[in-house]
């Protein structure tokens, strides 16, 4: 079995950084429980940062006093009250919306407009090729100051109207989201961040279970809110942001509501509440600590209704605490980060958590994703958080614009990056032709001013570090934005279940192909596998299993610390499925260790297909390099156990799509575009309907993933197996989200899509494999 071994980078940490840290006593059993898990048999890793007899830590270094996300928002209130915190920019014409949103369904996971799940807005942005974007003003600032005497009489309204123990959040991003949580957190409560694509089943079934009796809910959402009510028992108070709403809908919507038992309140109606008589205190430590429920983080999942993740203040601060000890550097009073993903993700909110106790500035994605890249240029962030499809669409729009450029941009593009990608992996000349840098880099004097300064200004110039995470990323793509951007870029590996982060890369590694060390707020065990085969290095093989043959390294990853999820709310059942009598949380990921430390993730307990000939397959592993072709926008792998091969249902990138179709005008005239499969919908047109059954266009597209998966990895071995390569293709003309196909975090729904696609799928295995033809 291969793997990626970097070179050494303990240099990278200090032998007595440990005693930087401030730990808390942390006991394991208090996020135990009993299930069918066994605990780890393989040892237990910790960061590099820890000693061999330091504690895990709980708070960061820089903030001893931290204790509570409320805490972190006080230092920062405390030590510069005038200082930017929340902004946002005010509209100033509005747009007009693209022809195909305004004809697509209106089901459960799909609204027309902006959304607060706004991965899948930054993604769709280069996309977009009708309508027109809104115009919208500077960001507009409110300060620490500002925002603390707004939350201090958010939450004297909530303690007036006798809030439950949990506020619901059912709205985009915006400054009233982030007001409303630091109240109610304030004040001792929790909040229920709820995704705005939820159904009205989810979304009725979220608030009971809470018991919710407010909700604050973007106008929007207020029909849907509304809707639901009657079946919500629990529900009293519903709260809109300020101009959310044109006041004659508002009107509508109290009416609607007084009928349904439901007061309706405006945030301005809010803090006159709270500012009118006694204003109630923020809440003493003795109900405000660091066991205090902070959060329900309503996982979006594949299947079935969210489960809900209880985080405490402890698990997100443990949290923050590990990041900024490893690689997450955070300058004081330095930062500005442009919030877009969406805020019930807990990835998003341990960077706004972080970007607060330092002081930073977040500035609020206008919500309009053709406007997307416009919000950047305007904020220009320093810190740039992502998810992977994110960034796979940077890296093929970078390339295939090199490509299509061609010429002396086109070699010097060559030249730069080879020069960088050596630097990288072996250390280099950062500055001059004389080669006298020794350790790997990935700055250039020379080629980042003259190259490389057009791509970085596509993100406004200024961002220092970028964090990825959510789901693999390619070591081609990691590779790309160091050297394109020339900043820190960060992945890390974890779930909601340990709040965000498990592990992270260390800043100076360049090495790809891992996820990094443990952060030092947890340790990481492995488990074998018998079923598949998986052992951890440091574990005897059993005799039966050594006989059998097919012996792997590695083990289900298991984490354990102060940032694990004490569990899921009213679902012990769950819990126990999920966390171990020794308190360790079993993932369900498969990994193993490097030689220096790095953890590395290799496969899936069940997000596996198998093949007629026996062979296992990892569509995640797998369309995360196919994605990589600049033709493709989207891809969903699919195979069973009666083909030996699989194939795959693609949405191309509509640019390169456009440019494929001039270039071969000819081709396309001459053909007639049969294909198989019926198709979904109308798409956008007929040309474009034509295109996309081109029996040409398609051969292309499967060339070009065909090419990725053959191409070399780090190992020098293709990236991907034959049998893991597609032999036919479907091309579907809309992103799978506009189907209901995905999650809000941008994860597919495996069977709905294996269902949505049934027919094109049998079309794909009866006509065989394409290329042959």
């Amino acid at each position: 079995m291969s793997t990626t071994s970097g070179t050494d980078s303990s240099n990278s940490y200090g032998s007595d950084a440990s005693s930087e840290y401030v730990s808390d006593s942390y006991s394991s059993s208090a996020a135990s429980a009993s299930g069918d898990n066994f605990p780890p048999d393989g040892k237990p890793h910790r960061s590099p940062l820890l000693g061999p007899d330091d504690e895990l830590i709980t708070r960061p270094a820089q903030y001893p006093d931290v204790e509570t996300t409320h805490d972190a928002f006080m230092t920062s209130v405390a030590a510069r009250p005038d200082a930017p915190f929340l902004g946002s920019r005010k509209l100033i014409s509005p747009g007009r919306a693209p022809a195909a949103a305004a004809s697509s369904g209106t089901g459960t996971g799909s609204s027309s407009g902006s959304s607060s799940s706004s991965s899948s807005g930054s993604e769709q942005a280069e996309a977009a090729d009708e309508g027109e974007a809104a115009e919208f003003g500077p960001f507009e600032w409110k300060s620490y100051g500002e925002v603390a005497e707004l939350v201090r009489h958010f939450g004297s309204a909530l303690v007036k109207i006798k809030m439950g123990k949990v506020l619901g959040l059912y709205m985009d991003n915006c400054e009233e989201w982030v007001i409303a949580q630091l109240a109610a957190n304030a004040m001792g409560k929790a909040v229920g961040g709820m995704y705005d694509t939820l159904g009205e089943e989810a979304l009725r079934y979220c608030i009971d279970m809470a018991e919710m009796s407010v909700v604050v809910a973007s106008g929007k959402n207020l029909p849907r809110i509304l809707a639901v009510a009657e079946d919500t028992p629990t529900l009293k108070y519903v709260v809109y942001p300020n101009g959310s709403v044109d006041k004659k809908a508002a009107r509508a919507a109290k009416k609607t509501a007084k009928a349904r038992g439901i007061k309706l309140y405006s945030f301005d109606e809010m803090y006159a509440l709270g500012a009118k008589g006694k204003v109630h205190k923020f809440a003493s430590q003795r109900k405000l600590n660091a066991s205090t429920l902070n959060t329900l983080c309503f996982t979006s999942g594949t299947t079935g209704l969210p489960k809900a993740v209880k985080l405490t203040h402890g698990n997100l601060v443990a949290n923050l605490a590990g990041g900024m000890a490893s690689g997450l550097k955070l300058e004081r009073f330095g930062e500005v980060h442009l919030s877009y993903l969406p805020l019930p993700h807990v990835f998003e909110r341990l960077i706004q958590l972080g970007v607060t106790v330092t002081g930073g500035a977040i500035g609020f994605f206008t919500g309009d994703v053709r406007n997307l890249l416009a919000d950047v240029k305007e904020l220009r962030p320093t810190i740039f958080p992502a998810v992977p499809r994110v960034l796979n669409r940077i890296y093929s729009k970078v390339m295939g614009d090199v490509e299509a450029t061609g010429g002396t941009k086109a070699m010097l593009f060559r030249r730069a990056y080879k020069t960088k990608l050596k630097n990288m992996r072996k250390g280099g000349c950062c500055c001059c032709c004389r080669g006298c840098c020794k350790k790997p880099n990935n700055t250039h004097m020379v080629w980042d001013r003259l190259v490389f300064k057009k791509t970085k200004a596509a993100l406004g110039g200024r961002v220092k570090i970028m964090v990825t995470g959510s789901a693999p990323l390619s070591s081609d793509v990691m590779e790309f934005l160091r050297i394109a951007f020339a900043c820190t870029v960060l992945e890390g590996y974890g779930q909601t279940e340990c709040t965000a982060a498990a592990t992270l890369t260390d800043a100076k590694d360049f090495t790809v192909g891992h996820v990094g060390f443990p952060v030092p707020c947890g340790e990481i065990a492995l488990a074998s596998v018998p079923d598949m085969g998986y052992y951890p290095d440091d574990v005897e093989v059993p005799r039966k299993a050594r006989k059998a043959g097919n012996i792997k390294v590695g083990g289900e990853i298991c984490l354990r610390g102060p940032h694990v999820m004490s569990g899921y709310y009213k679902n012990a059942e769950k819990t126990a499925e999920t966390i171990d009598s020794e308190g360790w949380l079993h993932t369900g990921d498969i990994g193993m260790w490097l030689p220096d430390g790095q953890l590395k993730i290799i496969d899936r307990k069940k997000a596996l297909f198998k093949l007629s000939q026996g062979e296992y397959v990892a569509p995640d592993k797998c369309e995360g390099v196919l994605a990589l072709s600049p033709l493709v926008a989207q891809v969903f792998v699919h195979g069973d156990s009666l083909q030996p091969r699989v194939v795959a249902v693609v949405v191309p990138d509509a640019d390169a799509a456009a440019a494929w179709a001039e270039e071969n005008a000819d081709k396309l005239r001459k053909g007639k575009g049969k294909g198989k499969g019926k198709g979904k919908g109308k798409g956008k047109g007929k040309d474009k309907a034509s295109l996309y059954s081109s029996p040409d266009f398609r051969k292309a597209i499967l060339a070009s993933m065909v090419a990725e998966g053959r191409a070399a990895g780090q190992d020098g071995h293709p990236k991907l197996r034959g049998f893991e390569i597609p032999i036919n293709v479907y091309l579907h003309p809309r992103e799978f989200g506009d189907d209901e196909l995905t999650t809000p975090t941008q994860k597919l729904k495996r069977s709905v899509a294996a269902e949505f696609f049934a027919d094109e799928i049998e079309a794909m295995y009866e006509e065989g494999a394409i290329l042959d033809k």
